[in-house]
C-alpha cells in the first residue's frame, strides 16, 4: 500500500484544521456525515492534505433537504460565503468555521440520496464516517491509488459529457501524483476536449462566482505541480488548441497554433508563478508577435489569475505574475 489510513489520527486532524461543532451538530440530530475526495486519497498515499470536502445526507426533497440544512448550519452560527445549487441531488456551501485554523474554505455537500452524487475519478472516491470513524471505499478507491492510475467513475465519455470540468481535473490530478491516465479515460479526454470551452467561458464571464477560483485552480494548478507533463497532456488532448482558439476569440485575434513548445519547460523546479508565466507568455507569443506582452496581461485578466484568492482554490503571488521575455 502506498499509504495507510488511520481513523483516529484522521479524526483529530480534522478537528485541530476546523472547527467542525456544525458536524457534531448534523449527528447529534442522525445525520450521517463525511469526509470525502482529496483530503483521503491525500491521507491514504501519505502526503500533506490541504482541503475539507465535507457531505452530509439528509433524506429530504430537495428544497426541503437545504432549509433544513441552513436551520442547522444557523444554529451552528455558521457564515455562509456562497451557495451553489447545481441540481435536485445536491447543494454546495463554501464557508471556514469561526475558530478554524486552516484557512482554505470547507466545501459542504448536502445530498438527498446516500452516494447517489459520485465522484470524478475512482481515487477521489474515499468517504470518512466522522461519527462513526469508518472509511467507506464504494468505487475501488485503494486498489487505483495503490496503482497509480486516474480513471473515471462513471464511463469516461459519460463523465467528460457531463462535467467537462473533469478533463482539467484529470490533467491536474496526473501532475500533482504522478499518477497515469487510464486508457479509455485518456482517449475520452481527447474526443471530447472541445466541451471545455464552456468551462472557459464559465470563468471569463464569472458564470458561478462561489466556484470560479475552483475552476481556475483545475485548469492551471497542474503547472504547479509538473508543468513539463501538464504542457505534453495539454497538447496531446486537444486542451492547448481549444485555449488558444478561446483566447484568440475574445481577443479579436488569429492564429493556427494548435500547441506551444513543450521545450518551455526543463528538468529544474519551478515556482508555481514561474511556471504559470512561461506557459501564458509562450501563448502570447503564438498568437500575437507584434504586441505580446500586452496580450500577456490580457490573458491574465481574461481568467481572472491577477486577482487574489478568496477560498483558497487558486494562490499565487500575484506580485510575481509577470511576463516572461
Amino acid at each position: 500500500m502506498k499509504g495507510h489510513f488511520d481513523s483516529e489520527k484522521a479524526d483529530k486532524e480534522l478537528r485541530k484544521r476546523y472547527n467542525i461543532h456544525f458536524v457534531d451538530l448534523l449527528i447529534q440530530k442522525g445525520f450521517k456525515t463525511y469526509l470525502f475526495g482529496g483530503s483521503l486519497r491525500d491521507m491514504v498515499l501519505g502526503k500533506e492534505w490541504k482541503d475539507a470536502d465535507i457531505r452530509a445526507w439528509i433524506p429530504l426533497p430537495a428544497k426541503e433537504r437545504d432549509e433544513k440544512m441552513e436551520e442547522i448550519l444557523k444554529e451552528a452560527r455558521i457564515d455562509i460565503k456562497a451557495k451553489i445549487i447545481f441540481n435536485e441531488k445536491f447543494t454546495i456551501y463554501r464557508f471556514l468555521p469561526e475558530g478554524s485554523k486552516s484557512e482554505g474554505v470547507i466545501d459542504f455537500t448536502v445530498v438527498t440520496k446516500q452516494f447517489e452524487v459520485i465522484p470524478d475519478f475512482t481515487v477521489n472516491g474515499l468517504y470518512f464516517d466522522i461519527g462513526a470513524k469508518e472509511l467507506v471505499d464504494p468505487h475501488n478507491a485503494l486498489e487505483d491509488i495503490e496503482k497509480g492510475i486516474i480513471s473515471t467513475v462513471l464511463p469516461p465519455e459519460e463523465q467528460f459529457t457531463n462535467e467537462s470540468q473533469m478533463i482539467f481535473r484529470a490533467v491536474k490530478c496526473a501532475c500533482q501524483f504522478g499518477f497515469s491516465i487510464e486508457e479509455k479515460t485518456l482517449e475520452a479526454m481527447k474526443k471530447l476536449s472541445g466541451l471545455t470551452e464552456g468551462i472557459l467561458e464559465v470563468v471569463a464571464n464569472d458564470k458561478i462566482p462561489g466556484m470560479t477560483e475552483w475552476f481556475i485552480g483545475n485548469i492551471f494548478r497542474g503547472l504547479k505541480y509538473n508543468p513539463i507533463l501538464f504542457t505534453q497532456l495539454w497538447n496531446d488532448t486537444g486542451l492547448t488548441k481549444i485555449f488558444i482558439e478561446f483566447v484568440c476569440k475574445r481577443l479579436n485575434l488569429q492564429s493556427s497554433s494548435e500547441v506551444v513548445p513543450e521545450s518551455i519547460f526543463n528538468n529544474k523546479r519551478y515556482d508555481y508563478e514561474e511556471s504559470l508565466n512561461i506557459f501564458i507568455s509562450t501563448v502570447a507569443k503564438e498568437i500575437d508577435n507584434e504586441d505580446t506582452e500586452n496580450t500577456f496581461h490580457k490573458i491574465i485578466e481574461l481568467f481572472r489569475l491577477n486577482l487574489p484568492s478568496v477560498y483558497g482554490d487558486f494562490v499565487v503571488d500575484l506580485s510575481n505574475i509577470r511576463f516572461q521575455k
